[in-house]
């Protein structure tokens, strides 16, 4: 047994209130998109929505395909109409569980090619942790032997989180060019994915306008051409991510 929850965020207050819940043993992509329907047209009598975030699972891409949207990226819909007043409501995919995905597919799959076909190699991630309980220091991450054993905690934000971080790829590049070792050779596209990673989630999980990281920034009419153009080579760059075997280039 299971539970589906709708919840309504406010976007310019600070509260959130749960507006609906049912106990389910499994939904279809149409019979939660009829759900979602009879949401829509209650909280229609209140104010206007003009979102919806939902997790990366089949079943949720299901109902947004039944709500006439396409996340298909040959032919992009991000939206759907409402059902009474026909206007847009955008859809935003939950940038916690996107980034639990990454991580799942990195470490699981254990290699993965950009599009210029330079290897991300999870053994990277490995040998860092390796290091670090060898030598009994940190090289100034977070990440530990929990975070190779994320399938015990696979639901942990923080994990995926410190994996794909700035810090783990600064660690790489150090061990690799500062102290040479032949083990971190060739790091340096791994720890260039989880750069990019980290400022993709740092700009999708935004809201403070005056961050000095300018990849954490909110988007604002001044930014906006700047993160257009940071997100488009962010879709570019995962795009062009395969796994398996070397692609042909």
């Amino acid at each position: 047994m299971h539970w589906c929850l709708y919840m309504v965020t406010c976007i310019n207050e600070h509260f959130k209130i749960p507006v609906a819940y049912y106990f389910i043993h499994a939904l279809s992509g149409a019979e939660r998109a009829n759900l979602l329907k009879q949401c829509l047209l209650v909280l229609h009598e209140a104010n206007d929505i003009v979102s919806v975030t939902v997790d990366g699972a089949a079943s949720n891409i299901s109902m947004l395909n039944n709500m006439g949207a396409n996340l298909s990226t040959d032919n992009l819909v991000p939206y759907f109409y409402h059902p009474i007043s026909k206007h847009c409501i955008f859809i935003l995919l939950d940038a916690c569980h996107m980034l639990k995905l990454i991580r799942n597919a990195f470490a699981s799959k254990k290699m993965l090619w950009d599009k210029n076909g330079e290897l991300i190699n999870w053994a990277f991630i490995v040998a860092l942790v390796q290091l670090q309980e060898t030598e009994e220091l940190h090289a100034g991450t977070k990440i530990r032997r929990r975070h190779l054993n994320w399938q015990k905690e696979k639901m942990k934000v923080s994990l995926a989180a410190q994996v794909l971080s700035t810090s783990v790829a600064n660690a790489l590049k150090f061990c690799a060019e500062d102290l040479s070792l032949s083990t971190f050779a060739g790091c340096g596209d791994t720890a260039n994915f989880c750069i990019r990673i980290n400022n993709m989630f740092d700009l999708l999980n935004s809201r403070n306008r005056f961050c000095k990281n300018k990849f954490a920034q909110y988007l604002t009419r001044k930014n906006y051409d700047d993160i257009c153009k940071q997100v488009d080579n962010y879709c570019n760059y995962l795009k062009g991510l395969k796994d398996g075997q070397l692609p042909d280039t």
